[in-house]
C-alpha cells in the first residue's frame, strides 16, 4: 500500500504507551505534508511518529494517518484494541507440605506454563477461552502440536543448566481482530540438598532443616 502505519509495541497492553510511525515505499514522505490523528484528535503534524497511551482492556483506539503531496492525498487508518496476557510457570515437581519454600525449576525438569488472558470487546465484555487461539513460540520455533484453540497449557521440558529458554504465546481472537503477546525466559536452577531429622518414634521432622553442624546423639539418630 502506499502508505503504512506501524506500532510499537505491535500488540499494545491496556494503559502503555504506543509509538506510531508512518512510512511509505512509494511516497516522497519529506516533501508531503504529513499528519496523524487519534479518535479524531490530531497528535502530530508534519512528524511521521507520535506516542500515544492506550485505554483500558477493550477500548478502541482509531488511528488516521494522512500524507498529502502536490498531486493526490493519501490516508490510512488503523484500529488498535488494547489486550493482555499473563503467563504462570509452575514446575512440574513435588515437596512435603511443609516445606518453606516453592518448587524451583531443574534444569531438564518438566514445566507447565498457564496462559491468563484478558481480551474483551469494545462493550468490555470477556472473551471466552473458546473462542480464542493460542500459538506458543520456544525461541523462534512455533509448537503446533500445542498451539490451537482452547490451548492455553504449555508442558514443556526446561533446559539444560546454564541455558534459557524464551517462550512467547499469542492469543488472537477467531477473526484475528484482537490479539495480544507475551513472553517469559524459563531459567533452571542447580538443585541443592535438604536434610531432616528422623526419629525412631516420631518419624521424620519435615518442619525443620537440617543446617550447620549436626551431632548424631545415638545410634538410632
Amino acid at each position: 500500500e502506499p502508505l503504512t502505519i506501524s506500532i510499537n509495541p505491535r500488540t499494545p497492553a491496556p494503559y502503555t504507551n504506543v509509538t506510531i510511525t508512518i512510512g511509505s515505499t512509494l511516497i516522497d514522505l519529506p516533501s508531503s505534508e504529513l499528519s496523524i490523528s487519534v479518535d479524531g484528535q490530531v497528535v502530530s503534524e508534519g512528524g511521521r511518529t507520535a506516542s500515544v497511551r492506550t485505554g483500558g482492556p477493550g477500548s478502541k483506539m482509531t488511528i488516521v494517518a494522512r500524507a498529502v503531496t502536490t498531486t493526490k492525498t493519501y490516508e490510512k487508518t488503523l484500529v488498535v484494541i488494547p489486550a493482555q496476557v499473563a503467563l504462570i510457570v509452575e514446575p512440574v515437581g513435588t515437596a512435603h507440605p511443609l516445606y518453606a519454600g516453592a518448587i524451583l525449576i531443574a534444569p531438564e525438569s518438566r514445566v507447565r506454563l498457564v496462559a491468563l488472558p484478558d481480551i474483551r470487546t469494545s462493550a468490555g465484555i470477556q472473551i471466552e477461552k473458546k473462542d480464542l487461539a493460542f500459538t506458543w513460540k520456544l525461541g523462534d520455533q512455533i509448537l503446533q502440536d500445542q498451539s490451537g484453540l482452547w490451548k492455553d497449557v504449555l508442558v514443556a521440558t526446561a533446559p539444560v543448566r546454564y541455558r534459557d529458554a524464551e517462550v512467547t504465546v499469542t492469543v488472537t481472537t477467531k477473526d484475528l481482530s484482537i490479539s495480544a503477546q507475551t513472553a517469559t525466559f524459563i531459567s533452571p536452577v542447580d538443585p541443592f540438598a535438604r536434610i531432616y531429622k528422623s526419629d525412631p518414634l516420631g518419624g521424620i521432622d519435615f518442619g525443620n532443616a537440617l543446617s550447620g553442624t549436626f551431632l548424631l546423639a545415638g545410634p538410632e539418630e
